[in-house]
């Protein structure tokens, strides 16, 4: 998520930390939560999404340094499921609150989290 993003003076390489969260799991999870809150849906569209998972497929193949690799049809199924894991944890959040009369109210609002198809 964007929160673990931090640049650096002396490169122009960003540093991703995420110090609360380390452990196992999805490994797309960050990378699905950082798209929901970092870009908005025009940027997603027209295979936009797709482009932004490659190129963390991609950069984390390219830093694999002891042979192993990670499959692009297995990462996008990976980003699938968490953006579905996502999804479930805003809704069992946000349950109470969630008609149709208050989304459109915050339809407008720069706190949101933006829908991914």
């Amino acid at each position: 998520k964007s929160m673990n993003v931090f640049l650096s003076d002396k490169d122009s390489h960003p540093v991703i930390i995420d110090f609360a969260s380390t452990g196992l799991g999805n490994p797309l999870s960050d990378v699905a939560m950082h798209i929901t809150h970092a870009l908005d849906t025009e940027h997603l569209v027209d295979g936009g999404e797709e482009e932004m998972v490659d190129a963390y497929v991609n950069a984390l193949n390219d830093a694999l340094s002891d042979g192993h690799f990670y499959p692009r049809d297995v990462a996008i199924r990976h980003y699938q499921l968490a953006v579905l894991d996502y999804f479930r944890f805003i809704m069992g959040r946000l349950w109470r609150g969630s008609t149709l009369d208050t989304f459109e109210k915050r339809k407008n609002s720069k706190r949101k989290t933006r829908s991914i198809v």
